[in-house]
């Protein structure tokens, strides 16, 4: 046996259409080449066992910690709700016939065959769900509203229909001793599944088309079904032709009706059991009959009544008071419930009346904590709220609804990374104050113990929780990289709207945080690069100031001078730069040690792997470079040293083809003098080089500019425009 956790999937993009497909359903997404399988993911997950491949066990503690974690959803709670159909008695290995039954089935699974679920059986190999002693309604509900395995039995392992293939012909020879043997099997298989209430069906699988005249054929499908006890209705017989596919649709629907049936059961039992609850006293119950019968008229592919089921169980458990130790669970159902009616009020194309009972929904349990429930843990939940919100919403923009630049997936996403970063936030705190929080937790344990269970087994439950394992357990998830997944979503939406230019450089700016976070230094800088420019020009100080020490240190660390020299500039302006005056003075020596040639210090915030990569990539570059010239366009930027100049006259204007001066205005707000090496001033004629100059400041006229002063600086010659233009100020 292999395990199937490993396998690798090829691409549609890189392996293009015909040249891999699957050779069961021909499908072009997700074909498994390894071992050649060439079978796409779905036809692999559905026949894995008959090919050798053995499905890895989850076990009953395994679910237990999933119930431990509040903010994932159940795989089965957004999974396709197939009816499960087992199959008994096909031999896909051995017989040829039986294989060509089975792919029949299997391939080319079209939206308009039924949707079902086929799960072949060989022999006693199965791992299917029989019925257990059941225990008191009330008893139960006091345990729990739903358990955790619930959704994933009935998808998974309760058949709602059993379906037994013989092979048997008419005017068999063995006729007698087939018909005894068939009546032994489905004996066997009903007593197997005694207090379920699958409908079990019987297919002849014949080697030639009988007409249905034939007396003899009538008269032995009575005796087999008298034999048998089994419904004329349950009796299939399925020919071996060249129109074997035809025959195999027209079987599906067949099961279809039966699985539809089998469903309407268990709805008239739910009903039943619900009238006869009291809703002031069974409120969980009633909560918990109400999702089953929305599950089962999903099963039923009967959406209309699912969400009817699924807001008759939210709105009683809006009922129920949330006091511990049940608040979690109600948070967790709540969840449950409002994704199920979310997604099918986006399948009825009724956006607004989602959006509207999640807002309810988030306001609601917005504030509603347990003593057995860390910070991070709740805000994992409600990020986990607006992703899978968003996620639906998305789905159904990509199916054809319209949005506007007020109402997007896009916001959703990004409330989401906002409260995955503050799980981030309150999960560093609380490693912080472990040991107080541990202790407070364990006196909450004490104070709640009486009112608690020890069985662990339904969803939201959290017996034997303690913020230590807690921690741990958070300490092992990597909250920038889902973060930034969030964000990289909400731009994709926002960048649809041309209106949403800041949020889209906000959200640049938190993703490039998060970038620093995972040390990915190089994509950080280039998105506070990108953000930097239209947040200067929009003046969102506050933003640019959150910007530039992060941008600072991935420059750094990264050696790009040019952007170390603009960001440090940047960072001296006392208007959203850098106020402690130790930290400005060390920034302006930094600035003068790189151009004399010298390392720059680190940053703030650096480790101390970080600072050795730097100072090699450093040392390398200065020891690489042959001048320590730096240009910056200092227009671009608003840095702390500033230069601006001007053509001027006593007369208040400049006449042309006449001598006049230039004055250059030096304003400086660095926190130490600085000693001008040389003032340049170049004048640029256009596209014609001829008609530019450069003039240059004698030596001993270049200044000393003191700390928060303005300079002014005058050349001692004249300038003479003799080629007679017009004199602009520069």
């Amino acid at each position: 046996m292999v395990l199937n956790n490993k396998l690798t999937y090829s691409h549609p993009r890189k392996y293009g259409p015909g040249s891999r497909k699957c050779r069961v359903c021909s499908s072009h997404h997700g074909v498994i080449r390894k071992y050649n399988l060439h079978m796409c993911r779905r036809c692999f997950r559905e026949y894995a066992a008959d090919i050798g491949f053995k499905k890895p066990i989850v076990s009953l503690a395994q679910h237990f910690l999933h119930g431990m974690d509040i903010s994932e959803l159940p795989p089965e709670l957004s999974c396709p709700t197939l009816q499960l159909i087992v199959l008994l008695g096909l031999d896909v290995r051995n017989n040829l016939a039986h294989k060509n039954i089975w792919e029949a089935l299997m391939m080319n699974r079209r939206p308009d065959r039924p949707p079902l679920n086929f799960q072949l059986v060989s022999g006693d190999s199965h791992d299917l769900t029989t019925m257990r002693t059941k225990e008191p309604s009330q008893e139960a509900a006091v345990k729990g509203i739903l358990k955790i395995d619930w959704m994933a039995k009935h998808l998974h392992r309760v058949p709602a229909v059993l379906v037994l293939f013989v092979d048997l012909d008419w005017n068999s020879p063995f006729w007698n001793e087939k018909l005894s043997e068939c009546a032994s099997k489905i004996q066997s298989i009903r007593h197997s599944f005694y207090g379920r209430n699958p409908y079990l069906a019987l297919v002849l699988v014949q080697s030639f088309v009988t007409l249905p005249t034939d007396e003899l054929a009538t008269q032995k499908a009575a005796e087999l079904c008298s034999s048998c006890e089994l419904s004329s209705k349950l009796l299939f017989i399925l020919p071996q032709s060249e129109h074997l596919f035809g025959y195999v649709v027209r079987l599906e629907f067949a099961f279809y009706d039966l699985a539809q049936n089998y469903y309407q059961n268990e709805l008239k039992l739910l009903k039943s059991k619900k009238e006869a609850l009291s809703r002031t006293v069974s409120q969980r119950l009633y909560v918990r009959y109400s999702f089953k019968q929305g599950f089962f008229s999903e099963l039923r592919q009967d959406a209309h009544s699912a969400l009817k089921y699924y807001k008759q169980a939210y709105q009683m458990l809006l009922e129920i008071e949330p006091v511990d130790p049940a608040v979690t669970e109600l948070k967790v159902i709540g969840g449950y419930l409002t994704y199920k009616i979310c997604r099918l009020y986006f399948k009825h194309i009724a956006s607004s009346e989602s959006m509207s009972h999640f807002q309810k929904h988030i306001e609601y349990f917005r504030n509603k904590t347990s003593k057995l429930e860390a910070e991070f843990e709740h805000s994992a939940w409600l990020s986990k709220q607006y992703s899978f919100f968003a996620e639906l919403f998305d789905a159904a923009v990509q199916s054809g609804l319209t949005t506007s630049s007020a109402e997007h997936p896009g916001f959703y996403y990004q409330t989401a990374a906002d409260y995955m970063i503050r799980r981030q936030r309150e999960f560093e705190l609380s490693s912080k104050d472990g040991e107080n929080e541990t202790r407070k937790a364990e006196e909450a344990e004490e104070q709640i113990s009486t009112a608690t269970t020890t069985v662990v087994g339904y969803c939201g439950q959290r017996m034997g929780w303690s913020l230590s394992s807690a921690i741990d357990s958070e300490g092992r998830f990597d909250h920038s990289s889902v973060a930034v997944g969030l964000l990289c979503n909400a731009m994709a939406h926002f960048k649809n709207y041309p209106r949403s230019v800041r949020s889209r450089h906000c959200l640049l700016v938190r993703l490039g945080m998060q970038y620093v976070r995972q040390g990915r230094l190089e994509q950080a800088l280039q998105a506070f690069l990108q953000a930097l420019g239209p947040l200067r020009r929009a003046r969102w100080t506050s933003l640019v100031s959150a910007c530039l020490a992060p941008a600072l240190r991935c420059a750094h660390a990264l050696a790009r001078p040019k952007e170390y020299v603009a960001l440090v500039l940047e960072l001296l302006n006392v208007e959203y730069g850098v106020r402690e005056p130790a930290r400005r003075v060390q920034l302006q020596r930094n600035l003068l040690a790189l151009s004399s040639g010298a390392v720059p210090e680190p940053d703030e915030g650096a480790d101390r792997a970080e600072s050795d990569a730097a100072l090699m990539a450093w040392q390398r570059l200065l020891f690489d470079s042959t001048t320590t010239f730096v240009p910056v366009a200092a227009g671009d930027i608003n840095a702390g040293l500033t230069v601006t100049g001007g053509f001027c006259s006593p007369e208040g204007m400049a006449v042309v083809a006449a001598p006049t001066t230039f004055q250059l205005r030096l304003k400086s707000d660095l926190p130490e003098p600085l000693q001008l090496t040389k003032v340049s001033v170049q004048f640029v004629g256009g596209n014609d080089p001829a008609q530019s100059w450069t003039l240059d400041t004698p030596v001993e006229q270049r200044p000393l500019l003191q700390p928060n002063t303005t300079h002014l600086q005058r050349p001692s010659r004249s300038i003479l425009d003799s080629r007679r233009r017009k004199c602009t100020s520069l």
